[in-house]
C-alpha cells in the first residue's frame, strides 16, 4: 500500500514565497494604476481649466465683466499701466465671471483664487489670476495717453496641482486684446476685450444718424428727418427709454454704415450730439460742454412730460446724398437705456454699453423721476 504524501516545509515554503510575490506585484500594479488614474485627472482638470478660462476670454461680453468691473459703464475697474506692467511682481488681481444676455453686469462666478468655494477645481488649486500689462510704452514705463487705445494684455493664471501628495506649481499665461481708456490722471480703465482701430471711422460699430422720435401724453414727438413718429427710408429703429406707467417711450434710428440688409438711404444726416435734464442741473453735450448744439446743427426736443419724463434733445444735420464723414457730422455710437425691468442694448454694441473706442454720455436719469438713458460719442 502506498502511503498519502503531503507537501514538505520546502515546497511550502517556497508557494508562500511565490504567493506573496505574486500578491506584491497585484498591489504594485493596482497602486500605479491608481497613480496614473491620478495623473490623468489631474491632466484633464488642467486641461478642462485652461480650455475654460480661454473660452471666457474669447467672450467679449465675459471677458469685459470679469476684468472691466461689475458695472464697466459707471463703475469700471481703474488701474495704473506702470503698477501692473511687471509680470514679475506687479499685475492686477481679478475674478472669472459670466455676464448676463446684455453683456452689461455680471451673472455667475467662475473661477477665483480666494474664493475658497470655486479656487479648487478637481485636483487643481487655483493661486493666483492676475491682468498684467506688460507691453511697453513709448516713452518706456509711462502710463497710457489720454485716449482710448489698443493693447495686448496677458492674464497670468498660476495653479497648484496635487497628484498624490506631490504638488506642482504651473504658470499659463493668455494674450487678450483689449482697448484702454485713459484719463488726464493716468487712471486707465478697459472698454472692451477687442481691438479698436482709429485709423477708420466707417467700421461695422459705426452708425449713420437717422434722428429720434418719442411719446408724450399729447400725441408724442415727431422726428422732424421725416415728419412722423417714424425713420427714414434704409434705417432701422432702436428704444432707448420706456415703461408701462412710468416712463414714455423714446426712439432714434440708425442704420450701421456696412449694412447691405436695408435698402440704400436717399438722405443721410449729421449727428451733433445729445443733452437732457435732470433735477441737479442736467447733462451737458459733450460734443459742445453745454446744453445746446454745435454750430450748425439743428435741436430737437424728442422726450418730455411734466412729473414724469426731463426733457431729453437730439442736434442734427440734414447731408442730403452726402455721407456723414468727420468734416459734417460728429461720431455716433447709438444709445442705450435701462429700467428695473427691462434693458435696451445698444444695437451698435450688442450690449449695454458703447462700441469700442467710443465713450459714454449720460442724458438722462433723475432717481423717482426717470431711468437712465445713455448715448455713445467720441
Amino acid at each position: 500500500m502506498l502511503k498519502n504524501k503531503g507537501f514538505s516545509l520546502v515546497e511550502i515554503m517556497i508557494a508562500i514565497g511565490i504567493l506573496g510575490g505574486v500578491s506584491l506585484a497585484i498591489m504594485q500594479i493596482a497602486k500605479t494604476s491608481s497613480q496614473l488614474q491620478s495623473n490623468s485627472q489631474a491632466g484633464f482638470d488642467e486641461l478642462e481649466l485652461f480650455t475654460s478660462i480661454r473660452m471666457i476670454l474669447n467672450n467679449t461680453k465675459y471677458c469685459r465683466v470679469s476684468l472691466a468691473g461689475n458695472d464697466p459703464i459707471n463703475t469700471p475697474i481703474q488701474f495704473k499701466k506702470t503698477d501692473i506692467d511687471d509680470i514679475v511682481s506687479e499685475g492686477l488681481d481679478v475674478e472669472l465671471w459670466l455676464s448676463d444676455v446684455s453683456g452689461s453686469t455680471r451673472s455667475l462666478k467662475k473661477y477665483s483664487a480666494t474664493d475658497i468655494t470655486i479656487s479648487k477645481q478637481g485636483k487643481i488649486q487655483i493661486k493666483k489670476i492676475k491682468l498684467v500689462m506688460d507691453n511697453p510704452t513709448t516713452p518706456s514705463g509711462q502710463n497710457y495717453p489720454v485716449a482710448a487705445v489698443s493693447d495686448i494684455g496677458k492674464l497670468v493664471v498660476e495653479v497648484e496641482k496635487n497628484i498624490n501628495g506631490i504638488k506642482r506649481l504651473i504658470v499659463q499665461k493668455f494674450d487678450i486684446n483689449m482697448t484702454v481708456d485713459t484719463d488726464a490722471s493716468g487712471n486707465s480703465s478697459i472698454l472692451s476685450c477687442t481691438r479698436y482701430d482709429p485709423s477708420t471711422n466707417e467700421s461695422e460699430y459705426t452708425l449713420f444718424f437717422g434722428g429720434m422720435f418719442g411719446e408724450n401724453n399729447t400725441g408724442g414727438y415727431i422726428n422732424p428727418l421725416t415728419g412722423a413718429k417714424t425713420c427714414p427710408v434704409g434705417y432701422a429703429n432702436a428704444p432707448i427709454s420706456g415703461k408701462s406707467n412710468s416712463d414714455y417711450e423714446a426712439r432714434f434710428c440708425y442704420r450701421k454704415a456696412n449694412d447691405k440688409t436695408l435698402p440704400l438711404p436717399s438722405n443721410y444726416y449729421g449727428f451733433g450730439g445729445m443733452w437732457g435734464e435732470s433735477n441737479s442741473g442736467g447733462y451737458v453735450n459733450p460734443y459742445t460742454g453745454a446744453k445746446n448744439c454745435p454750430t450748425g446743427y439743428t435741436s430737437k426736443l424728442t422726450l418730455g412730460q411734466t412729473m414724469v419724463d426731463y426733457a431729453m434733445y437730439f442736434c442734427y444735420l440734414n447731408l442730403g446724398i452726402a455721407k456723414p464723414d468727420a468734416n459734417n457730422s460728429k461720431d455716433f455710437g447709438g444709445a442705450y437705456g435701462t429700467n428695473d425691468i427691462v434693458t435696451y442694448s445698444n444695437p451698435a454694441s450688442g450690449s449695454f454699453g458703447c462700441p469700442v473706442g467710443f465713450k459714454t454720455a449720460p442724458i438722462l436719469g433723475t432717481t423717482n423721476v426717470d431711468w437712465p438713458v445713455y448715448f455713445c460719442y467720441r
